[in-house]
């Protein structure tokens, strides 16, 4: 099976602590960072980020999709979306391919 890493406020992470996903719930925006570039150090292939968690971090972000193979997703929290991934998708384009 697939290493899946989940990096989250507590409200979203607890619905996530019954999969298989490996949960992480930073607090600061250092350790949102350092969370993110461990899991890359790790090899683990696909990353989820919560909006709330990704926002702060959000050149880092961009900068490590262009970089490693790992297919870093920000999604919404149990609060809802704030279309942050969306952005960060469309700013990847942009960098990648220019449109």
């Amino acid at each position: 099976m697939t290493k899946v890493r989940m990096i989250a406020d507590l409200p979203t992470a607890e619905v996530f602590l019954s999969t298989d996903f490996e949960v992480r719930i930073p607090e600061t925006a250092e350790d949102i960072e350092a969370e993110l570039r461990q899991a890359i150090r790790e090899e683990i292939p696909l990353i989820f980020i919560t909006e709330v968690l990704a926002e702060p971090i959000q050149e880092q972000i961009l900068e490590m999709q262009l970089k490693y193979p790992a297919v870093i997703t920000v999604i919404p929290g149990v609060e809802g979306s704030r279309k942050l991934g969306e952005q960060l998708v469309m700013r990847l384009k942009k960098s990648v391919i220019g449109v």
